[in-house]
């Protein structure tokens, strides 16, 4: 009876505030509901439930969801599609703790760039030089063109997401295409921030 009256107070208390989970009595941490309503109010207190309740898909779920914390979960988590698919929706570089399998799986690697360009660089080889990919990862954080195969630095819309993002990014444009008078004029139309880092020939333009 007793256990069940602080059940019903801890479930009350962390659903106000889930820092009042860590100072529970170690038997009401245990508790599936208790643990649950926690890690939903803030995810990082999946480290601190027990290795039986990070196992839990729907535990690992609500915390993945609200807080960078994959890498304290289970690696049978870390391998499922749907617990890391939250994770990177949430946290993108979160990829970098997905099994090996889901580093090449298309869509997770798309939501991942999208939340966060730089979780390109845990990406599968063969992704980072998929256009889409690159596309989208640009588009969110323009510097990671550095990590383009040589053939995506001069593909015009790649290189022009990137700037538009980030003028700084023009450094990383293949030479090539910064020879081109067309590209900086479209990309000065993307971003006015890229007049700092015009050639000086076209600044006497």
């Amino acid at each position: 009876l007793a256990l069940k009256a602080h059940r019903r107070i801890a479930l009350a208390a962390v659903k106000q505030s889930a820092r009042i989970f860590q100072s529970l009595p170690e038997d009401v941490k245990a508790d599936r509901e208790v643990a649950l309503a926690a890690v939903s109010n803030d995810g990082f207190l999946l480290t601190l439930i027990t290795p039986q309740l990070q196992r839990d898909r729907d535990i690992v779920l609500a915390a993945v969801s609200n807080s960078a914390v994959l890498a304290y979960a289970s690696e049978e988590m870390q391998g499922d599609r749907e617990v890391v698919l939250a994770a990177v929706r949430h946290e993108g570089t979160m990829l970098q703790f997905s099994s090996g399998n889901l580093k090449s799986d298309a869509e997770v690697v798309l939501t991942a760039v999208k939340c966060n360009g730089f979780a390109i660089i845990y990406a599968d080889g063969k992704l980072r030089s998929c256009r889409e990919v690159m596309l989208e990862a640009v588009r969110n954080s323009g510097s990671v063109l550095q990590w383009a195969p040589a053939q995506l630095k001069e593909d015009l819309q790649v290189a022009l997401a990137a700037v538009a993002s980030n003028p700084a990014a023009t450094k990383f444009v293949s030479d090539e295409l910064k020879q081109k008078r067309k590209f900086w004029l479209a990309a000065l139309h993307r971003n006015i921030g890229v007049a700092e880092f015009l050639p000086k020939k076209l600044r006497r333009d």
